[in-house]
């Protein structure tokens, strides 16, 4: 029932997402008449990289005949960088060349994210039973790099973890499980 299980891995991605925009917008009044109408022509470029590590270590400890404990470490890091440029249509040259500031971005993200749980587990004949507590903290560090805005955002959450396992016949079993997680955004969603 003694098991110490180690591992290690890296993803490494990197995108290049070119779009279209266009979009006519007509404001109008209260009594319905046409106020204005503005047409946006856009097309953009957005390069994405991103490189995460992630270290993750269990321990399991015997704890009597059919009672097992578990140990649980969990490390990653992870850096994500996204280029976004936008150009509008210049109706004179009839090329897409003309810079959007407000659309345009430049964006770097780091995020840790730490967690720590311990289970307890036990079999009594044709049912298993596990319950366990997971706690997570989270460090995001946003930089953007257009405006030099920096926001440090950090959470800690917990999660309980419960699930039976119930051999109802051969071959047949019943399985609830319930646990809970946290997913940090991407460099595309933020």
């Amino acid at each position: 029932g003694r098991l110490v299980y180690l591992n290690l891995a890296q993803t490494v991605s990197r995108n290049e997402n070119p779009a279209t925009l266009y979009s006519s917008i007509r404001n109008f009044d209260s009594l319905g008449h046409s106020i204005n109408s503005t047409v946006v022509n856009q097309q953009l470029k957005q390069f994405t990289n991103n490189n995460s590590y992630n270290l993750s270590a269990s321990y399991t400890e015997p704890a009597g005949r059919r009672h097992i404990l578990d140990f649980n470490y969990g490390y990653n890091r992870s850096t994500g960088h996204s280029d976004k440029e936008s150009f509008d249509f210049d109706s004179l040259s009839g090329k897409f060349d003309r810079p959007d500031s407000l659309t345009t971005n430049r964006f770097m993200n780091h995020c840790t994210v730490q967690s720590v749980s311990a289970g307890y587990n036990t079999t009594e004949g044709k049912y298993l039973f596990q319950l366990g507590l997971t706690v997570q903290l989270t460090q995001l560090d946003n930089l953007n790099l257009v405006s030099g805005s920096n926001l440090h955002q950090q959470s800690v959450n917990w999660y309980p973890r419960a699930s039976f396992l119930w051999e109802v016949g051969k071959g047949k079993n019943l399985n609830l499980t319930y646990s809970g997680n946290t997913v940090t955004p991407s460099i595309d969603q933020l």
